[in-house]
């Protein structure tokens, strides 16, 4: 027998990996505590975090849980050398303590297909397998799910009118304290009611298809209006702009453990809302409030993440809705128009694992018209229970509720004709989910128009990035031909000063030449200036003062030569002493000691 599972997506502690199932026919299914013990069981495909309950209408004489691993399921998980195994522990007397079990047996799963389970006394002094209790494990391989499901037949044990469950594993026997618990203590359940809260609880939750509240206390239709749709297959036409009107509508419904999403609806408020000071109703689903029902309260964080509170008004568990009144004015959504079809774009705005303000988008994938029903592609997932799946002009069509788990893009949604007569007066449901195709157009000339529009953007923007693409190319150049010049720039003016303190040194050594060489760095030319390049006249600049100095330098060197040359010729000078006189012929001639140079 293959199990199925749907998956309702409230709390953002729902796993992905949650059970898989094809029939969302459930008398209960609830989502247990997440393991908050930070210890990591190994294998990590071990550990445990989570025990979800549940009765399914197709056996309405079992109890079913899922324990939930932090990694998918192996076919040899539990038969294995070190004798790894898994339990559901039940506690009948509320004493805390395990008196029946039921366990997975050394053998390996196989598809999806249930296998027989091992259910065990655990009263006595050593667990006592009872081999005539028909007792179900099973998971789904081909899926690579990384849940278990276990089953057992209500009348296996004397069960009260509530009782407690852990989920157990124990990853190696031959190791003492290597195992782990889900939750971190044993999980109140209590099936008459269909609830997991204390039995305190003053819920009124209905089975019922009436609103727990009179008609008087509801909520009333604003007004006769009904909201047209353009091109509803279409995407929006500026998703950008679309979003930012829906956001502030939005909020993020916390309570207890869980967390789902609201918005707040266009409705007249009744005269019993207005008395409790109410400015606003925020739609969400029923099992987002639930365990809140005992004290109607609840907490929104806002857009801007303010947290104002929220007060439970009106529920309706079998439609799975919820309304909650608020003190705070928050900007209502209209959610009254055509009659979505297969195919319409779809628009998903919430808090999916916590994090708000997450928009996803898809199609219609089926209506349900007689259920008031959709499924959309758009992804769902864990906490965006409640929020609003909208049109492309921005209308809510309905509620993101619930997704088939292991499947992508096959999201639940509870259309806003649920709404009515439980949560929301409505004198005239057509208007709600409207049949009249007047309501629906197919502007072909706005849509060539909008089409042109693009192409001529897009066109503006091609011809814009080319712009600024040359010009950043150009810039680059000019930046690289820059810094070629300035190093040319440096290494002149390093050569003209290396000829001019050339032409000066020569002038002190040939002092008899100084003159010559004063007068050729006279005609040295100036220095360039570095810092300040014209980039259009910097090579004409260079090239006629290199010439320059290239003939200065021609002229130092010839300079030199003829100055050394005049050096090496001998001079005569006459010398004088008294009445006496001498001449002396040399190189560097000198008058003799007590003679003076005439």
């Amino acid at each position: 027998m293959k199990r199925l599972l749907l998956v309702i997506l409230s709390s953002i502690l729902i796993s992905v990996y949650s059970p898989s199932v094809g029939n969302a026919d459930w008398i209960e299914y609830k989502t247990g505590p997440v393991d908050s013990d930070i210890k990591q069981i190994q294998p990590r495909q071990y550990d445990l975090y989570r025990l979800d309950y549940a009765i399914p209408s197709s056996n309405k004489d079992e109890y079913w849980f899922f324990l939930n691993f932090a990694e998918p399921i192996t076919a040899n998980m539990f038969n294995n050398s070190v004798k790894s195994w898994a339990a559901i522990l039940i506690d009948v007397d509320l004493d805390s303590k395990s008196d029946f079990s039921i366990e997975t047996t050394y053998q390996n799963y196989s598809g999806n297909y249930y296998m027989k389970a091992n259910f065990a006394d655990r009263r006595g002094n050593n667990p006592t397998i009872i081999s005539t209790c028909d007792a179900q494990t099973w998971t789904n391989l081909d899926k690579g799910v990384s849940w278990v499901g276990f089953s057992i037949k209500k009348t296996c044990i004397n069960f009260s009118r509530s009782f407690k469950v852990l989920g157990f594993v124990d990853p190696n026997s031959d190791v003492s304290d290597d195992f782990d618990y889900a939750p971190d203590t044993h999980w109140e359940i209590f099936p008459e009611t269909g609830s997991s809260s204390s039995p305190s609880s003053t819920s009124t939750s209905t089975s019922s298809s009436t609103s727990n509240l009179a008609a008087a206390q509801l909520a009333e239709f604003s007004s006769s209006q009904t909201m047209s749709i353009t091109t509803p297959a279409a995407a929006p036409k500026d998703l950008i702009s679309l979003t930012p009107k829906i956001a502030p509508s939005v909020a993020t419904v916390l309570c207890g453990n869980t967390s789902g999403t609201g918005w707040s609806i266009d409705v007249k408020l009744s005269s019993a809302m207005q008395s409790n000071l109410a400015k606003s109703y925020v739609i969400t689903n029923h099992h987002v409030i639930e365990p809140c029902l005992s004290n109607k309260s609840v907490t929104l964080v806002l857009s801007d993440q303010t947290r104002v509170p929220g007060t439970i008004w009106a529920w309706s568990e079998p439609d799975d809705t919820a309304g909650i009144i608020t003190t705070t004015t928050i900007p209502a959504l209209n959610w009254r128009g055509a009659l979505p079809q297969q195919g319409w774009w779809l628009g998903v705005y919430g808090s999916p694992l916590g994090f708000p303000g997450v928009l996803t988008t898809g199609i219609v994938s089926s209506v349900s018209q007689t259920k008031k029903t959709l499924t959309t592609t758009a992804p769902l997932n864990p906490g965006n229970s409640g929020g609003p799946v909208f049109d492309r002009e921005g209308r809510v069509v309905g509620l993101a509720t619930a997704k088939y788990v292991n499947s992508e893009g096959f999201g639940i949604v509870h259309g806003t004709p649920l709404l009515c007569n439980k949560i929301i007066n409505c004198s005239d449901l057509n208007s709600v989910w409207a049949t009249d195709l007047s309501l629906i157009k197919n502007n072909q000339e706005e849509e060539a128009a909008a089409l042109a529009a693009k192409i001529k953007a897009e066109a503006e923007a091609k011809a814009k990035a080319e712009a600024e693409a040359k010009a950043k190319a150009e810039a680059e150049l000019e930046a690289k031909l820059r810094g070629e010049m300035r190093s040319q720039c440096i290494d002149f003016n390093g050569k003209l000063d290396l000829a001019i303190f050339n032409a000066n040194s020569a002038g002190i050594t040939y002092p008899s030449s100084s003159s010559v060489f004063a007068g050729i760095v006279s005609i040295a030319p100036s220095a360039l200036d570095c810092d300040y390049i014209n980039v259009t006249t910097f090579g004409s600049e260079l090239q006629s003062k290199e010439r320059i100095l290239t003939s200065l330098e021609g002229s130092i060197t010839s300079a030199i030569a003829t100055a050394k040359i005049n050096a090496m010729k001998k001079k005569t000078i006459t010398c004088v002493k008294g009445k006496l006189t001498k001449k002396v012929t040399a190189v560097n001639p000198k008058c003799p000691k007590g003679y003076k140079k005439r």
